[in-house]
């Protein structure tokens, strides 16, 4: 049963970010109630993604057994792939349209979690440091 609670709580949010993304490619609309400005749906595509490669990484952390130029390489990939299948995807909901400029700021995203998940060591530090202190604290209050 633990190693089952220890499974989600590393899968959950990778699950969720993916699941949120789905859904709201799934809406079968062109316009968000967004304000008018240049560029803002590929900075949402960028931060969504960029979030994406975070739970990657939050999937890695424990434990460190997985060194960090692959967990950086996992985090971009998945962004990347994952907004390939989700540009595939909005092909087939009305209304919405298939861009590869949306391809690329995914990809940037994920690509701009990696790049700092590897330059800075201290933040990765601390990221895999937080993640084992939620591990101890809500899943393992007995040791």
């Amino acid at each position: 049963m633990r190693r089952l609670l220890l499974f989600l709580f590393r899968v959950a949010p990778l699950a969720a970010v993916m699941g949120t993304i789905f859904f709201l490619s799934s809406q079968p609309f062109t316009q968000l109630p967004l304000p008018n400005f240049f560029g803002l749906d590929k900075i949402l595509h960028l931060i969504a993604y960029a979030v994406l490669g975070l739970s990657v990484l939050w999937f890695h952390c424990p434990g460190a057994k997985v060194p960090p130029w692959k967990a950086a390489l996992w985090a971009f990939g998945v962004a990347l792939f994952f907004g390939i299948s989700d540009e595939y995807h909005q092909s087939f909901v009305p209304n919405r349209m298939v861009s590869g400029w949306d391809v690329v700021a995914d990809g940037l995203g994920g690509l701009l979690v990696a790049g700092v998940w590897m330059v800075r060591r201290e933040l990765r530090d601390y990221f895999c440091w937080l993640h084992r202190y939620l591990e101890r604290r809500l899943l393992l209050p007995n040791k």
